[in-house]
């Protein structure tokens, strides 16, 4: 539950701050690799429990 309330924070926060910020795209990169990676993680995770 707090992940998500996290994310609809992001996202408005995003939506706010101008987008062509580079401090704030970099962030927004940063985000999305952490992301990412997290999925995948999660798809070797279950493959191992199988």
């Amino acid at each position: 539950m707090g992940r998500t309330f996290l994310r609809i924070v992001f996202i408005r926060a995003h939506f706010k701050l101008p987008t062509r910020h580079p401090y704030h795209a970099r962030m927004w990169f940063i985000i999305n690799q952490i992301r990412f990676i997290r999925a995948n993680s999660n798809i070797f995770h279950r493959h191992a429990q199988l």
